[in-house]
């Protein structure tokens, strides 16, 4: 495993693609323009069926093929729940 930190706005990294990307707490500060430019890179990163983690939905684009397959609702505390999105990336 490693951690990188990456502006997924305006970076794509290059080289070995990844199994899974999480980007919690990301896509809430963004517009739709940053949001649909976020899911490309991503996307663009990721190998054939691997997955991305997000807390917020980002918007459903037709240049995007990462899909929402799975929600999971997280308990951090009583009162503190999150909402977790499962994004596939599509078999090429």
């Amino acid at each position: 495993m490693s951690v990188l930190n990456v502006n997924i706005v305006t970076e794509r990294l290059d080289g070995e693609a990844f199994d899974l990307v999480i980007a919690t707490n990301v896509f809430i500060y963004y517009d739709v323009l940053e949001q649909a430019l976020a899911m490309s890179n991503i996307e663009a990163m990721l190998k054939p069926g691997a997955f991305l983690l997000a807390n917020v939905s980002a918007p459903n684009l037709r240049a995007v093929t990462i899909d929402p397959v799975d929600t999971t609702t997280t308990r951090y505390a009583p009162n503190l729940i999150d909402f977790i999105v499962w994004y596939k990336a599509h078999a090429n």
